[in-house]
């Protein structure tokens, strides 16, 4: 009885699935190195390569200060 419930939850699940959003072509994304640095990420982001993460730096010199 629970391996035909079983079947048909799985039945339900591959149902629900978009075959749209499938990427084909054999495009990976597996193992690439993305750069999130780079000029063009950060026009995406819409950040300024001065924008960078930082703040941790600002929030250490507060602290050896006092």
């Amino acid at each position: 009885m629970e391996e035909e419930e079983s079947e048909e939850e799985l039945e339900e699940e591959v149902s629900e699935i978009d075959p749209s959003a499938i990427i084909s072509g054999g495009r990976r994304t597996r193992g690439v190195k993305v750069d999130y640095t780079s000029k063009e990420a950060l026009e995406k982001a819409g950040l300024k390569p001065e924008d960078s993460d930082d703040d941790e730096d600002e929030d250490m010199k507060q602290m050896d200060d006092q």
